[in-house]
């Protein structure tokens, strides 16, 4: 029984660092693909945004065309800080449901994920 037992613990610890491996990998993925799209975000909200009055006074040239957005977001900012504005927000909309989605998905059929072959 006590065998059983330390077995028993062996796989739920084994089970328990696979899905923090889950875990880690979802978060690195969802960090990487946030950061690489984080500018065309920004430049589409900016876009959006361009309609209302309140910024067509500040910014009119906005309404024209996306590559004018993206200028002035530039000039304004610079290009590194344009490319990493509103990351973090971003970042924490995205990791909770990427790390949830991740860990549910393995949790309920791993032996599938881990035993396909491709062909």
């Amino acid at each position: 029984m006590k065998h059983y037992l330390i077995k028993t613990d062996e796989v739920a610890k084994s089970s328990i660092r696979q899905l923090v491996d889950y875990a880690s990998a979802s978060t690195l993925a969802t960090a990487v693909a946030c950061t690489a799209t984080n500018f065309l975000q920004v430049i589409k909200t900016r876009t959006q945004v361009a309609a209302s009055s309140e910024v067509g006074r500040i910014r009119p040239d906005d309404k024209e065309s996306v590559i004018k957005v993206a200028r002035n977001l530039i000039k304004e900012v610079g290009l590194l800080r344009a490319s990493v504005k509103g990351l973090h927000m971003n970042l924490l909309h995205a990791m909770p449901a990427s790390v949830l989605g991740m860990v549910i998905i393995e949790a309920i059929e791993p032996e599938n994920a881990s035993n396909e072959q491709v062909l």
